[in-house]
């Protein structure tokens, strides 16, 4: 999907996308600014005082499980994940948005998935702390759920624009199968 309809057709208007659009932007935001600024204390203390902080190196990585999961949702918005589509392209446009509506079914299906365990995981964590930070574990584990439902809503939009596609749009010339 061209870059320039995929920002204005579903992602530019309406509440629910600003909400998410926030929460993406400050899950990434946030979670870039606290892994550098946790990291060169942790380079500064090291290097300088020659005494490394023990908690900075699981708050760092708890912030990467956040921007991992905050940022996969923002590329789904830009439409930035890699995909191989030699094969798919040279198929008919009818093919071409079935297999596209199939594959996107799929991946709402993982990312069901990854959600439900994920939040199951984070339930588990409920009580525990992490050693050196003394963070709740729960919240790190919670990035998944909240990650999972934040592309999901992305999806779900991408995959309402695919079919409305699919349905509205008759196949360019010699497209048929």
């Amino acid at each position: 999907m061209n870059q320039e309809v995929r920002e204005t057709d579903i992602y530019a208007r309406g509440l629910l996308n600003k909400i998410v659009n926030n929460i993406e932007g400050s899950i990434c935001l946030v979670g870039m600014l606290g892994m550098t600024a946790v990291i060169f204390i942790h380079v500064i203390f090291r290097y300088v005082f020659n005494s490394p902080l023990q908690w900075s190196e699981e708050v760092s990585r708890f912030l990467t499980i956040w921007v991992t999961f905050g940022g996969g949702s923002y590329a789904f918005r830009k439409g930035a994940h890699v995909g191989v589509t030699a094969i798919v392209e040279a198929m008919p446009d009818r093919l071409k948005r079935a297999i596209n509506i199939i594959s996107k079914i799929m991946v709402i299906l993982f990312f069901i998935v990854i959600g439900y365990y994920g939040l199951v995981l984070a339930f588990e964590q409920i009580g525990k702390q992490s050693i050196a930070a003394k963070v709740p574990l729960v919240l790190p584990f919670s990035a998944i759920p909240i990650g999972s439902c934040l592309v999901l809503i992305r999806l779900i939009q991408e995959f309402i624009q695919d079919v409305k596609q699919a349905a509205f749009q008759p196949p360019a010339e010699g497209g048929t199968l």
